[in-house]
C-alpha cells in the first residue's frame, strides 16, 4: 500500500483563492456603495444632472415618492430632467420641476382610475417637427420615450379635463362656493373684497379687475354680462373649464 502526501502548494492554494475572492467582492461592494453615495448626493441633495447620474438612476432602482400606492422612480425624474435640460427654456431647477411634474402625473393617473379613464389611450401617428427632432436627438430618446414622458401625460390631462367638467360631483362644490359669494354680495360686501379673498384667477390681486372688453370679444357663455348695467353682477357663469362671477364697475362709450 502506498501513501501519497499532498504538497504544501496543494493545501494552501484553495485558501489563497478564497482570500482573493473575498477581497474582490469587498472592492465591488465598496465601489457600488460609492456609486450609491454619489447618486444620492448628486440627485437627491444637489439636484444636479449629468449623464452619469442619469445612467445610475437606471441601474439603481430607487423610488422617489409614493402617490396613492404608485411608485415614482428616480429614473423617470432623471429622464424628465434630461428633457428639461434640452428644452429652449430650461427650468431654474430641472430636478425639482421634473419631480413635481411626475407627482402631478401620478395624481392624474389616480383620478383617471377613479373616473374609469384608460390611462394609455392611443393617439395618432406622430408628425415630428424640427423642434421635436432636436429634442429627441438631445435626450437620446426613441419615440416610445417621447410618448411616455410627453404625449401620454398631455393626452391624459386633456381627457381628464373633459371628464371632470362633465362630472356633476366635481362641479357641485365650485358652483356652491360661488352661490355663497352671491349671498355675500347681496349682503353688501364689496365685490373687490370677495374677489381678493376667494377668486382663484390671477386677477384676484387686483380685486378681480380683468379690464374692459368689446362685445365681440366676449365668449358666448358671457353674453348675459353685456346686458348688465354698472353696479350689477352676473349669476354663476359656466366657462366650460371654470365657473365665474362678473361685476360691471364702469361703462366706457367710445365716440
Amino acid at each position: 500500500m502506498s501513501v501519497i502526501l499532498k504538497s504544501d502548494s496543494d493545501v494552501t492554494a484553495p485558501h489563497i483563492s478564497l482570500r482573493y475572492s473575498h477581497f474582490f467582492i469587498s472592492i465591488i461592494l465598496l465601489f457600488l456603495f460609492g456609486l450609491g453615495i454619489f447618486f444620492v448626493r448628486s440627485m437627491l441633495v444637489d439636484h444636479s444632472y449629468s449623464p452619469l447620474t442619469r445612467t445610475l438612476a437606471h441601474i439603481l432602482p430607487i423610488p422617489a415618492a409614493v402617490v396613492d400606492g404608485q411608485l415614482v422612480w428616480y429614473r423617470d425624474v432623471a429622464e424628465l430632467s434630461a428633457m428639461l435640460a434640452c428644452s429652449k427654456t430650461p427650468a431654474a431647477d430641472n430636478f425639482t420641476s421634473a419631480f413635481n411634474s411626475l407627482l402631478r402625473q401620478a395624481q392624474a393617473k389616480s383620478l383617471a382610475r377613479e373616473l374609469a379613464i384608460n390611462i394609455k389611450s392611443p393617439f395618432p401617428s406622430l408628425l415630428l417637427d424640427k423642434d421635436t427632432e432636436s429634442l429627441l436627438a438631445c435626450t437620446g430618446w426613441h419615440l416610445n420615450a417621447y410618448a411616455k414622458y410627453v404625449l401620454q401625460p398631455l393626452n391624459l390631462e386633456q381627457r381628464l379635463q373633459v371628464a371632470v367638467n362633465a362630472d356633476d360631483s366635481f362641479q357641485s362644490a365650485p358652483r356652491a362656493n360661488l352661490e355663497k359669494i352671491l349671498e355675500n354680495l347681496e349682503l353688501g360686501i364689496p365685490f373687490t373684497d370677495l374677489a381678493v379673498q376667494y377668486s382663484e384667477d390671477v386677477s384676484s390681486v387686483l380685486g378681480g379687475d380683468v379690464g374692459s372688453y368689446q362685445k365681440e370679444d366676449l365668449p358666448v357663455a358671457m353674453e348675459e354680462v353685456w346686458s348688465l348695467s354698472v353696479g350689477q353682477w352676473s349669476g354663476v357663469v359656466d366657462l366650460n373649464q371654470s365657473f365665474a362671477l362678473f361685476f360691471v364697475y364702469d361703462e366706457t362709450i367710445q365716440a
